[in-house]
């Protein structure tokens, strides 16, 4: 194909892909977003290979083009010591394999996203929006009753051993394989409908608190994300969602103030009437003993308590703190030291405005629904990517995608 018989918009989104599909660090992102959370690296392929592939990779990368990220270098050495020191009082119950896992997930989170830097979120809207699409066709073929071809299950150690979702690799059915019955949620390509919230959540959490300009296709961003956070019928997901539209109409300009305290009461009320007819909402929060419900008494006394059971399924296994919340089991993982150290760095960011604390928010939030933190390296680089995002620069005129 002659690229000089395409029109000149044809001729930019064909540049604009082609120097996405040559860029490296596109595809280390994509293939880092699928094994921190594609069913199919839940069940069918170990992750782990890959994941030490994209780890010297990324490495590789940064001494070759001698990147030295002093502060986030600084910060994984402060964060190692504090996972090694649960190895002084557990003796064997300390796993060095856990905690090479860990760890290599820790850096490669957060070097990706250094590498990626200001083009972080061109790539990442680009993907999301291409898994989006794609889990909208999906979905819309399960809501009239079309099984699509999935991938042969024999065992998994997901939901007790019992096979309630399969992998057609580019999305997710929640389909019972002893009865044949569906749940009739969004999953995307991820193992359950919470994890795609995040995902989503995190690409409007982009949009809405920087300094995209309003255009026309950032509309259409906005609301491809918002309407498929719904169909994920997401508790967690739908909490943020309203959170982060609420701050949108807040921050759009009317001629009419009036116009703008009609629109927010009026997404109140909204907000309101939602969450109180939907029994999956108002019902399993009031009820959700698994995230909202937990004895942080059970997290032990002493050095324990202040550096935690480390990430060894055999050192953790008699810990009484219970949780099914990401960022509360980094609590019994890590303990308080290397809770606050992620929440404090989360939050002590520059620019520091007072949107940099409602994206930590957002943040924390999503945390809350699914274990994303141990599920894969892509969610740690999320502490140091709100100064990568575009409100840091100065009279931002970039767009999406």
């Amino acid at each position: 194909m002659n690229i000089y018989c395409l029109n000149s918009h044809h001729q930019y989104l064909l540049i604009r892909i082609l120097s996405y599909l040559s860029d490296i660090r596109f595809w280390l992102l994509l293939i880092t977003i699928n094994i921190s959370g594609n069913l199919l690296f839940q069940i069918h392929i170990d992750s782990r290979p890959i994941l030490i592939g994209i780890f010297l990779i990324i490495v590789a990368y940064i001494v070759y083009n001698k990147i030295y990220p002093k502060s986030e270098l600084k910060y994984i050495a402060v964060f190692t010591i504090v996972l090694l020191i649960p190895h002084l009082y557990l003796g064997s119950l300390f796993s060095w394999f856990s905690f090479f896992h860990i760890e290599i997930k820790i850096i490669t989170g957060i070097l990706l996203t250094v590498i990626l830097g200001r083009d972080f979120s061109r790539y990442y809207l680009c993907i999301m929006s291409i898994l989006t699409v794609t889990s909208l066709i999906c979905f819309l073929f399960n809501c009239f009753g079309i099984i699509l071809p999935f991938l042969p299950i024999e065992s998994t150690n997901l939901d007790g051993g019992n096979i309630y979702r399969v992998s057609s690799i580019i999305y997710t059915q929640l389909y019972n394989l002893s009865d044949g019955d569906f749940n009739l949620r969004n999953s995307g390509i991820f193992w359950e409908p919470g994890v795609f919230q995040g995902y989503l959540n995190l690409a409007l959490g982009m949009l809405i608190l920087t300094n995209f300009q309003r255009t026309k296709k950032w509309w259409s961003l906005v609301i491809l994300f918002s309407l498929t956070v719904i169909t994920t019928l997401s508790t967690g997901g739908y909490i943020v969602l309203a959170i982060l539209w609420m701050y949108l109409v807040s921050s759009m300009s009317f001629r009419n103030k009036y116009t703008k305290y009609g629109m927010l009461l009026s997404l109140v009320v909204l907000i309101a009437s939602v969450f109180f007819s939907l029994s999956f909402m108002y019902t399993k929060i009031m009820s959700d003993t698994s995230r909202l419900g937990v004895d942080f008494g059970e997290l032990g006394y002493g050095i324990k308590r202040w550096f935690g059971y480390s990430f060894s399924d055999t050192a953790f296994a008699g810990c009484g703190f219970k949780t099914a919340s990401g960022i509360l089991s980094l609590l019994k993982y890590t303990g308080i030291v290397g809770f606050s150290l992620f929440v404090i760095k989360l939050f002590i960011v520059k620019p520091f405005t007072y949107r940099s604390i409602l994206w930590g928010i957002i943040i924390l939030l999503i945390f809350m629904n699914e274990p994303f933190l141990t599920a894969g390296p892509f969610w740690w680089g999320t502490i140091f990517l709100w100064q990568y995002l575009p409100h840091s620069i100065p009279n931002s005129n970039i767009e999406p995608t």
